[in-house]
C-alpha cells in the first residue's frame, strides 16, 4: 500500500533486524514505530510481542528503511475484570498487563510490558518532539465521526448494541488523553536506554553537554576509522534518562567521550567483538564520574581512560554480547498479595505478602528482590514477620542474601516432651483444648548469607547465624509441669541465644515450581549452633530431604509426587525447639495429621507421598487456571537416644486444590495421623 512504501519485501522482525544490525545503510523509520505504538495505546492492545509485527521495506535512494506494519490485533478493547482477577493483578507483571479498557490508562507500563524488547529495539531514535507530533497528528485524524463510523460500520448490530457504545465513548476519552499517556509511556521507556551498532566498523561520538544532555551520534566509517554518513542521533535529557548502554557488535568500533558538563547521565559501553578503540576526554565532577567500559580483555583493545570512566575486563561472555530479549528490560514491580490459611495450632491466618523485585545491567533473574511476610494467629494473637532479599552478583558470580524473622511470644509452637512415644495429652485436658502443649515462643533470628545461584530454581548458600529465643513460663501448661522444669532447668526461661554457621544447598529442576508435574528436587541444611552463653550446648546439624515427581498420563493430569526427609542432631546439647522433629503445618512442616513439634528427638526420617489429579484446566494462555484433588500417605518417626521404641508414625488424607493462573496453589487438605486426629489444613501451596 502507499501508507508502506508500496513495499515489495515485507519482513518478520528477526529478519528485519539481521538486515538493521548486519550493514549502516539498513535504518529503522522510528517515526512509524512511535505512530504505530501510540495507536495501540490508543485502542488498549496490550499484546505487542515481536511476531506482532511485519515490516515493509522502502527504499529511499542510499538508504533502506523500514516500516513496522502491526497485525494479529485480539487484546484491542480487552476487559479483564473480576474480584480473583483484581486481586491477583497485584502479583506478577504477566497479571498486572491483564486490564480494562478505560477512558486513561494510569500505569501505562503494563499496558506495554509485552513489548519491552521491541520498545528498548526500535524506540530510542525518537525524541520526546517526535512522540508529541504523532499524539496531534493521531488526535487530528481520529475524530469522533470517525470512531463511531467505524464501530457502525464493522460491528454487527447484535455486537454493538452489547458494549459498542460504551467503548466508542472510552475510545474518545483515551484519544482525549493520549498526549497524558504518551507523555508517560516516553518518560518510562526513555529511563534505561540502548543504543546499538552494527556488525560493521562503527564510530560512536558521546559528548557531554552543559545543560547535563548526553548528544550521541552513530557513523559509518572507512578503513581509518574517519567518518562516513550518519545513522543514528539523539540528544538524551539528563532528568529523563538515568542510563545509556551502547554495544558495539562486531568489527573494530570507536568509542569518543567529550565535553564539558557540571553533570551527566552515568554510560556503560561494550565493545563487543572485534579490536575496540575507547577514548574518554570528558570532564565531568566526581560525583557524576559514571562511564563503563566492558570488553573481554585488554589485548588489541586501545583505551584511553579519563578520570569520569572505568575499564571492566570480564571473562563471563554475557559481559560483551547483546542479547535484546535480557531480562535486563523487565520492569521494575511491586506485589502485595493477602494471605489467609489455616492450621490446628494458629487457628485462622491472616496476613499479607509483599514482594519487590528490580532489574539491572546483565543480571539474571533480577537485580535484587525484596521479600516481606506479616501473618497473624487469630487462635493465639501471635504475629510473625519475615523478610527475606537477595542482591545479585554483588561479589563477582556470588550474590548476598539476607534472612530475617519476628515473632512474637503468642506465635506458639508445641511441646510434648522427648521421643518417639510421647504422649499426646489433649482428651485427658478437662475442657479439650488445644492450649495444654502451647508454648509461647519470643524469636529473632538473622541470617546473612553468600549465594551462589545453580539455575533459575536453585542455589547454594553458606554465612553465619543469629537466634535470640525465649521460652515462657506458662502456668496451667504442659511447660510449666515441675518435672518438665526440672528438665529444662530453671535458667532455661530467661532466654538463650545462640551464633552459628549454615551451609544450604536448595536444587531444584522443575517444569512449574509451583504447579510440578515432572522434576526433582534436594534440599540440604548443613550447620553448627553455639549458646552464647553455655559453651557445652553447642551441635552440629543435619536436616536433607529429597523430592520427585512425575506424571503418569500423558496429559500431565495425573502426577505422583514424593519427598523423603532425614534430620539429625550430632549431639544431644540441643534445646527442645532445635531438635529433630516430625512437624505438622508451620514454618518446618514435614509430617501431616499431627500437630506442629509433635514428636523430637536426635534424628527423624519421614516420606510424604502424594497423587494429584488435575479435574479442570482452563487451557486458556491468558487465563490459565486448573483445579485439582489430592490423596496423601506420610510415615516416619523419630529416633531419642536411651529410648526403645519401635513405632512407626503415620497419616493419611486428602484435599482439594486451585491454582490461579498455574502460579500459585491454594490447597485445603484434611489428614487423619496415628494420633486419631482430624487436621484441617489450608495453605497457598502444596505441602511440598
Amino acid at each position: 500500500t502507499p501508507q508502506f512504501g508500496n513495499s515489495k519485501e515485507i519482513l518478520s522482525t528477526s529478519d528485519m533486524l539481521e538486515e538493521v544490525l548486519g550493514e549502516h545503510d539498513r535504518l529503522i523509520d522510528y517515526r512509524w514505530v512511535v505512530r504505530s505504538r501510540l495507536f495501540d495505546v490508543l485502542i488498549g492492545d496490550w499484546d505487542r510481542h515481536d511476531d506482532q509485527w511485519r515490516w515493509a521495506e522502502i527504499d529511499e535512494g542510499k538508504y533502506e528503511y523500514y516500516r513496522p506494519i502491526p497485525r494479529d490485533r485480539d487484546q484491542a478493547f480487552c476487559k479483564y475484570d473480576g474480584l480473583l482477577l483484581g486481586i491477583a493483578r497485584g502479583t506478577a507483571p504477566d497479571i498486572k498487563k491483564l486490564m480494562v479498557f478505560k477512558g486513561n490508562t494510569k500505569r501505562i507500563q503494563w499496558l506495554v510490558y509485552n513489548a519491552r524488547h521491541f520498545d528498548k529495539s526500535f524506540l530510542t531514535g525518537a525524541d520526546w518532539s517526535t512522540w508529541e507530533e504523532e499524539v496531534r497528528r493521531i488526535q487530528a485524524a481520529v475524530t469522533d465521526e470517525r470512531i463511531e463510523a467505524a464501530f457502525r460500520q464493522a460491528w454487527p448490530p447484535e455486537v454493538y448494541a452489547l458494549n459498542g457504545a460504551e467503548i466508542v465513548e472510552k475510545l474518545k476519552s483515551r484519544r482525549d488523553n493520549l498526549m497524558e499517556m504518551a507523555r508517560a509511556y516516553y518518560k518510562y521507556i526513555s529511563q534505561k536506554v540502548e543504543v546499538v551498532g552494527t556488525s560493521e566498523k562503527d564510530l560512536f561520538t558521546i559528548e557531554r553537554l552543559v545543560g547535563g544532555q548526553t548528544r550521541v551520534r552513530v557513523y559509518d566509517t572507512n578503513d581509518k576509522g574517519e567518518k562516513e554518513f550518519l545513522f543514528f542521533g539523539r540528544t538524551f535529557e539528563y532528568d529523563e534518562t538515568k542510563e545509556i548502554i551502547f554495544y558495539g557488535l562486531d568489527d573494530d568500533d570507536i568509542f569518543e567521550v567529550t565535553g564539558k558538563a557540571e553533570k551527566a547521565i552515568p554510560i556503560r559501553i561494550v565493545g563487543g567483538l572485534g579490536d575496540d578503540t575507547f577514548t574518554d576526554e570528558s570532564e565531568i565532577p566526581e560525583t557524576d564520574r559514571q562511564i563503563i567500559y566492558y570488553d573481554t580483555g585488554k589485548e588489541n583493545n586501545k583505551v584511553k581512560l579519563g578520570k569520569e570512566s572505568v575499564a571492566k575486563y570480564k571473562k563471563d561472555p554475557k559481559y560483551n554480547i547483546y542479547n535484546r530479549r535480557t531480562v535486563d528490560h523487565n520492569f521494575n514491580y511491586s506485589s502485595i498479595l493477602p494471605s489467609a490459611g489455616f492450621n490446628p495450632d494458629d487457628g485462622p491466618l491472616l496476613g499479607l505478602f509483599g514482594q519487590y523485585t528490580t532489574y539491572g545491567f546483565k543480571k539474571s533473574p533480577y537485580a535484587s528482590q525484596h521479600n516481606l511476610t506479616a501473618n497473624v494467629a487469630l487462635a493465639t494473637g501471635g504475629i510473625a514477620i519475615n523478610y527475606y532479599s537477595e542482591f545479585i552478583d554483588l561479589f563477582g558470580k556470588w550474590e548476598l542474601s539476607l534472612d530475617a524473622a519476628y515473632q512474637t511470644p503468642l506465635y506458639s509452637i508445641n511441646y510434648y516432651g522427648l521421643g518417639n512415644d510421647s504422649v499426646n495429652p489433649e482428651a485427658e485436658v478437662d475442657d479439650g483444648s488445644l492450649d495444654f502443649n502451647r508454648v509461647k515462643q519470643r524469636l529473632f533470628r538473622l541470617v546473612p548469607a553468600i549465594t551462589r545461584r545453580l539455575n533459575s530454581q536453585s542455589r547454594f548458600a553458606i554465612g553465619p547465624t543469629f537466634e535470640s529465643i525465649q521460652i515462657e513460663r506458662t502456668g496451667d501448661r504442659y511447660i510449666a509441669v515441675d518435672s518438665v522444669v526440672a528438665e529444662l532447668g530453671e535458667g532455661f526461661f530467661d532466654g538463650q541465644e545462640f551464633l552459628g554457621v549454615q551451609m544450604v544447598l536448595d536444587y531444584r529442576n522443575m517444569d512449574n515450581p509451583a504447579l510440578p508435574a515432572r522434576g526433582i528436587g534436594l534440599f540440604v541444611d548443613v550447620g553448627y549452633k553455639h549458646r552464647l552463653d553455655d559453651i557445652d550446648k553447642s551441635f552440629p546439624y543435619l536436616n536433607a530431604s529429597f523430592s520427585a515427581y512425575q506424571h503418569l498420563d500423558r496429559a500431565r493430569h495425573l502426577v505422583f509426587a514424593t519427598r523423603v526427609g532425614f534430620q539429625h542432631r550430632f549431639t544431644d546439647e540441643y534445646e527442645f525447639y532445635q531438635g529433630a522433629t516430625l512437624s505438622g503445618p508451620g514454618p518446618d512442616a514435614n509430617f501431616r495429621g499431627f500437630r506442629r513439634n509433635r514428636f523430637i528427638g536426635n534424628t527423624a526420617f519421614y516420606q510424604n507421598i502424594d497423587l494429584r489429579l488435575k479435574l479442570v484446566s482452563s487451557e486458556n494462555p491468558t487465563l490459565p487456571f486448573s483445579v485439582g484433588i489430592t490423596g496423601g500417605f506420610d510415615h516416619g518417626r523419630v529416633w531419642l537416644e536411651g529410648e526403645d521404641s519401635d513405632t512407626w508414625h503415620y497419616a493419611y488424607g486428602g484435599g482439594l486444590w486451585f491454582s490461579p493462573f498455574d502460579m500459585f496453589v491454594v490447597n485445603a487438605s484434611i489428614f487423619r495421623g496415628d494420633g486419631k486426629a482430624n487436621r484441617i489444613n489450608v495453605t497457598g501451596a502444596f505441602f511440598f
